[in-house]
């Protein structure tokens, strides 16, 4: 009785540290297409990076628009301006890694003070001072309403 087709064979040292090898190799490979990936999520859309050099366009026109008395058209720019200036904030926290929560504060999310943002000087006009102010009252309102809830809880 012969076990010829039951007998095996062990793998050298070469053939264990070859398979070993290109096992790490596949490692790699796969850790580099994840951070590839990440890298592709953190990065801005072509739309998003715009919005600066956009800005600063727009904030040129305002002030061309207010020097030449048009009031209402430079008041509309800002607030177009104060618009994508927010979307551009939004876009950029999106893409950046969040703080982590403290243990005690798992269940309540941090509390957001909006200020308005520094503006060059004689820039700021009464309607995004409005607006802004106007922001600020809601969120205020729905911080109210959220603490609230909570309380009933």
């Amino acid at each position: 009785m012969s076990n010829d087709s039951n007998t095996r064979r062990r793998r050298s040292t070469a053939e264990r540290i070859a398979d070993l090898q290109a096992e790490i190799e596949r490692q790699k490979q796969r850790v580099a297409e994840r951070e590839r990936k990440a890298a592709r999520k953190r990065e801005l859309p072509a739309s998003i990076k715009r919005i600066p050099r956009l800005a600063k366009s727009l904030q040129e026109f305002s002030a061309l628009a207010r020097e030449d008395g048009r009031q209402d058209v430079a008041n509309s720019v800002s607030l177009f301006l104060a618009g994508l200036q927010r979307v551009y904030d939004e876009e950029q926290a999106k893409r950046t890694p969040a703080a982590p929560i403290a243990a005690d504060d798992e269940r309540s999310e941090p509390t957001v003070e909006l200020e308005p943002r520094p503006r060059a000087a004689g820039s700021s006009d009464d309607a995004e001072r409005r607006f802004d102010e106007r922001l600020r009252s809601v969120v205020k309102e729905q911080s109210a309403k959220e603490q609230s809830a909570e309380r009933d809880r």
